[in-house]
């Protein structure tokens, strides 16, 4: 299993290269919260190869600082000053970035340019965000538990910077939106992910990221058509063919993977929604 941090799969929207279509930099959309419209933004191509490259530094991070995660200590320590903990760099190398992702295939080049590329793109984003919260009722009160907020970004930033010395990679997080990074890891915000996830098709790893990938126990998902198609930029003219595409690249991908990834999905259409009941 590798794991992979939650905030970024919550908070990013991807954008793919697409035969025909041609994007504007920097692509921006718009994230709804708590009544408040925030536009986000990110400046270059963002799809599942850049996904894979934080989830080894998602990994990476974990193992170097697994005392720091048993004990949820936090890298941010005043979210109003941004006063934070300088979290360690971390260091792996193709052969570690092979194992991680089962992509034994990729050559050193392959894997530095995937590297480089993402650790270039610059977001700015509503970021979700772990705090611990004392409980105060209960057998648990005194105890702490995790809980959830978002932190509006209104300048873009990268998430790290890499030197590269041969095989070997250096990352360093110096910047918000690395230290946020870092300190989800630290207080547990990660889900885990199969082996064979990274061999999924690209549609199918995408939607699982956005709406299914934080959800532990049984579910069931209202999954809109619309959603689908915004998140992964498809032509909606046609609704017959779009509902064949998202079944063969989407949920019956992820319904016959091994372990299953959802257990079973309904299409239903009323009035003027159209949804998929999927059940996790």
């Amino acid at each position: 299993m590798i794991i992979t941090e939650r905030g970024l799969n919550k908070a990013l929207v991807p954008v793919r290269r697409m035969k025909g279509k041609q994007i504007q930099f920097p692509f921006t959309w718009t994230e709804q919260r708590d009544g408040n419209k925030f536009q986000s933004s990110i400046s270059d191509y963002w799809g599942t190869s850049n996904f894979m490259v934080m989830d080894v530094l998602t990994n990476c991070y974990k193992t170097l600082n697994s005392d720091k995660v048993e004990k949820k200590e936090p890298v941010i320590t005043n979210f109003n000053t941004l006063e934070y903990v300088t979290p360690k760099p971390i260091e792996f190398t193709t052969d570690d970035f092979r194992r991680l992702t089962g992509q034994g295939h990729l050559y050193r080049k392959e894997i530095t340019t995937l590297i480089l590329e993402t650790l270039k793109v610059e977001f700015k984003l509503l970021y979700p965000f772990l705090y611990l919260e004392e409980i105060t009722k209960g057998k648990k009160k005194g105890q702490q538990r995790p809980k959830q907020a978002y932190l509006p970004f209104n300048k873009s930033h990268t998430i790290a910077t890499v030197n590269v010395n041969g095989e070997r990679y250096t990352i360093t997080f110096d910047t918000p939106f690395g230290w946020l990074f870092c300190h989800n890891i630290q207080l547990r915000g990660f889900n885990q992910l199969p082996d064979n996830f990274y061999n999924l098709p690209k549609p199918a790893q995408l939607v699982y990221r956005k709406f299914f990938s934080h959800i532990f126990n049984p579910h069931l998902i209202k999954l809109h058509i619309d959603e689908i198609s915004t998140l992964l930029n498809l032509e909606t003219k046609d609704g017959g063919m779009l509902k064949y595409n998202i079944v063969k690249n989407i949920l019956e991908p992820l319904k016959g993977n091994k372990p299953p990834l959802i257990s079973s999905y309904e299409y239903h259409s009323l009035f003027n929604e159209r949804f998929y009941n999927i059940k996790i």
